[in-house]
């Protein structure tokens, strides 16, 4: 099926679904900015219900543009806090948002 400007819908739903699969590149930064406002109220209320203390240590998978891991470095202050994405893209844009623990 194709769309009046040549796109083809398949195809762009095909893109799109693959960018919030395994963001890359530029289209991946975007992408990772929408998830980190899609995610934002489950994020906080993840980090509610979880009441991560400073001792406990933390695995988040797919932890996306970073902006709950970002937070739990805020809580724990002796234990460990580890994130796994399979994204360079997201990795990056995680790494570049990253705070000091003070």
């Amino acid at each position: 099926m194709e769309t009046l400007d040549g796109i083809r819908t398949l195809g762009l739903h095909n893109f799109i679904a693959q960018q919030f699969s395994m963001p890359e590149g530029m289209c991946g930064r975007v992408t990772g900015a929408v998830m980190g406002l899609i995610n934002h109220l489950p994020n906080m209320r993840a980090l509610e219900v979880l009441d991560i203390a400073e001792r406990d240590d933390v695995l988040e998978m797919g932890f996306g543009p970073g902006w709950a891991l970002k937070k739990m470095v805020k809580l724990v202050c002796t234990g460990t806090i580890i994130g796994v994405d399979r994204s360079p893209t997201m990795f990056r844009l995680a790494q570049s948002s990253k705070s000091s623990r003070n």
